[in-house]
C-alpha cells in the first residue's frame, strides 16, 4: 500500500514524493498467557482452537506455547466448521486447509511459526481454526489456567463411536482452559471504515404503487466495494 502526500512540478517534471503506509501488526490470542495443565497424550487425537481476528486480515505468524513432548509437529491452519461452534476434524482435512507447516519441538516453550509465505487472507467476520494431531511422545499443546469465557479450545477424538450420534466414530471434548495458540496479523486496511446504513429502498425501485417498501421476509448482504466488510 502506497500513499502520496506531495506533488512537486519541477522544470516541467512531475515528482512524486512517497512513503509506505504500514499496515497494523496485532496479535489475536484467547489465552491469559499462563501455561498451565497439558492434555494426556493419544495418538491421532487433535488439539484445535477457534480464533476470530473480526476484521480483514493477513496472516502472518502462528505462536504455540508447547507444554510437553518434542520432535516434529504439523501446524494446520483450517476453514471455519459448517456447524459454527465446534473446530472442523481431520476427516475434513482434505478440503478444509488453509495451511499446513512443519515445526521441530525441542523442549517447553513458544515456537514462532512463520506462514507469511502462504498468503493467508482472512475474511472481516471469518474464523479460522489451529490445529494438529498428538503423537506418542509428541508435542502437546499448553492450556492456560483460568479455564475458558467461550468454549474455543477442544480435544477430539476421531475413533472412538459417539453413543449420542448414531455410533459415528468421533467425540469432542472441551479443553480445561484456552490453548496458548495465538495468530499475528497484519491489517489488510489501514483505516477501518465506521458500518452505517442507508435506505436504498426507493430509489432501487423496491415500492408499492402508492410509495410503501415492498414487505418481504428475505435480505440480501453485499460487499459492494470488495473490502472484506459487508
Amino acid at each position: 500500500m502506497r500513499y502520496c502526500p506531495s506533488l512537486l512540478i519541477i522544470t516541467g517534471l512531475v515528482v512524486l514524493l512517497c512513503s509506505e503506509a504500514s499496515a497494523r501488526i496485532d496479535t489475536v490470542r484467547l489465552d491469559n498467557g499462563t501455561a498451565g495443565p497439558t492434555n494426556t497424550v493419544r495418538a491421532q487425537w487433535e488439539e484445535s482452537v477457534i480464533l476470530s481476528p473480526g476484521r480483514p486480515c493477513v496472516v502472518k505468524k502462528v505462536l504455540v506455547y508447547y507444554g510437553a513432548g518434542s520432535g516434529t509437529d504439523e501446524i494446520r491452519i483450517t476453514g471455519d466448521a459448517s456447524e459454527g461452534t465446534i473446530p472442523p476434524s481431520q476427516y475434513c482435512f482434505s478440503y478444509n486447509t488453509l495451511v499446513t507447516q512443519t515445526v521441530n519441538v525441542s523442549s517447553a516453550g513458544w515456537v514462532e511459526v512463520d506462514v507469511s509465505a502462504h498468503g493467508l487472507v482472512i475474511g472481516g467476520f471469518d474464523r479460522i481454526v489451529v490445529q494438529h494431531l498428538m503423537k506418542s511422545g509428541g508435542p502437546i499443546w499448553a492450556q492456560d489456567n483460568n479455564g475458558m469465557a467461550a468454549v474455543t479450545s477442544f480435544l477430539y477424538d476421531p475413533i472412538t463411536p459417539n453413543p449420542n450420534f448414531f455410533n459415528i466414530p468421533g467425540i469432542y471434548y472441551r479443553a480445561t482452559g484456552d490453548y496458548l495458540v495465538r495468530l499475528v496479523v497484519e491489517d489488510v486496511h489501514e483505516f477501518r471504515p465506521a458500518p452505517q446504513f442507508a435506505d436504498v429502498t426507493a430509489i432501487m425501485g423496491l415500492t408499492n404503487t402508492d410509495g410503501s417498501p415492498i414487505r418481504s421476509d428475505q435480505a440480501s448482504v453485499v460487499d459492494w466495494d470488495n473490502d472484506g466488510f459487508d
